[in-house]
């Protein structure tokens, strides 16, 4: 309660930016609360960014970073996966914790339906309200690779309006920000993960090559077999590229089995991928998979299909959702996204555009994904 008193007083101007803050005694005095709230109150400003401390003189109210000029005073968000997931909820805390101490505040959206073309077109009728608001100058956006509203992304940064994107890059010919993941470098250290356990012959599987971020992942795979000089050992398949499984049995049991949650479409997909992998000869003994969903699918199947992970076939994937699960389903190697890191450094990247701070050029952060090694690969949950 202190402490929002008092930067509501800030954002109010009755105490300054860039002036000294008041005495503790005169706060005490000024909101009717006790020396010790109001040193308390003092620290948690501190630590937020609202004032700033030197040795033997008064705190210092924050100056440009609580101003918003002319960005108005809200940051519009818009998230193509459900809030609620675990991954998207850390993005939105490093938003928040980018932006605590300014006077921006969070107006976030998401899709109504997570199927069919509903992502696509709620996506448009965000960006729509964005380029038809005028009061609206900026926004963190997390799109659907596969929406394709190229076109109203355009339009919104030819119209002023400043857009920092994460995880997925802007699309073509669109001057904006991206904060997301080194991909390349991330799935390449995945792929040599493997190769240092004595694998040489390594499979890459995805659902698509239409992702931009799966594209930079197969980069980070080829490099890596290729500086091993295994590029020849080495394969890369697209499931939406093989001919249908025609399988309907769904993987049961098992300890990957346990992890996946009921998907027609992944399990189709899926028996695709594990059946070319299964046909080919000499026949890989490891996997990469180009997610942790898909990677999950794939350990289950094989379980299903009698075969062992990792003693037949080693499988590592990419993000590390389990971070968020019960420990003990956390078996599954994986490259770790910093997905509270996008929201904090794109975060960042506004508030340098809204005090004129920072390069007039787009910007690219791109964040290390360490691989962490679990049962998948080594066996045990090291």
């Amino acid at each position: 309660m202190a402490v929002e008193t008092i930067r509501s007083q800030i954002r109010l101007g009755k105490i300054k930016a860039g002036a000294p803050l008041p005495t503790e005694n005169s706060l005490a005095e000024l909101l009717d609360l006790s020396r010790g709230t109001v040193r308390r109150a003092i620290e948690v400003l501190a630590q937020s960014g609202d004032i700033t401390r030197k040795p033997y003189s008064r705190p210092i109210v924050a100056g440009t970073r609580s101003e918003t000029g002319p960005f108005g005073s809200q940051v519009h968000v818009w998230i193509s996966h459900p809030i609620a997931d675990d991954a998207t909820l850390q993005l939105l805390r490093g938003v928040s914790n980018g932006l605590m101490g300014t006077s921006f505040r969070l107006v976030v959206r998401e899709p109504n339906r997570f199927y069919a073309d509903f992502v696509k077109s709620d996506e448009r009728e965000f960006l729509t309200d964005l380029l038809n608001d005028d009061s609206a100058f900026s926004a963190i956006i997390e799109r659907d690779a596969d929406a394709r509203n190229d076109d109203l992304y355009k339009m919104v940064v030819e119209k002023g309006k400043h857009l920092v994107f994460v995880d997925i890059p802007p699309p073509p010919g669109v001057a904006a920000d991206y904060v997301g993941t080194a991909n390349i470098s991330a799935s390449r250290r995945c792929t040599e993960h493997l190769l240092e356990l004595g694998h040489t012959r390594i499979a890459y599987v995805s659902e698509s090559a239409t992702p931009y971020t799966v594209q930079e992942r197969v980069k980070g795979f080829w490099r890596a077999l290729r500086i091993a000089g295994l590029e020849g050992s080495g394969t890369v398949l697209f499931g939406s590229e093989l001919e249908p499984a025609n399988i309907s049995k769904v993987p049961n049991g098992g300890l990957y089995g346990r992890g996946i949650s009921p998907s027609a479409y992944y399990n189709e997909l899926t028996q695709r991928l594990v059946r070319e992998v299964l046909s080919m000869d000499p026949r890989p003994t490891a996997i990469v998979a180009s997610c942790d969903v898909l990677a999950h699918w794939v350990c289950a199947v094989l379980e299903d299909m009698g075969f062992q992970v990792p003693q037949n076939f080693a499988v590592v994937g990419f993000d590390w959702l389990a971070r968020w699960d019960d420990p003990s389903r956390d078996v599954l190697s994986s490259a770790s996204q910093d997905f509270e890191g996008f929201g904090y450094h794109a975060a960042e990247v506004l508030l340098d555009r809204a005090s004129g701070e920072g390069p007039t050029t787009p910007r690219q952060i791109l964040l290390p994904a360490p691989t962490i090694v679990r049962a998948s690969t080594a066996g045990n949950s090291a």
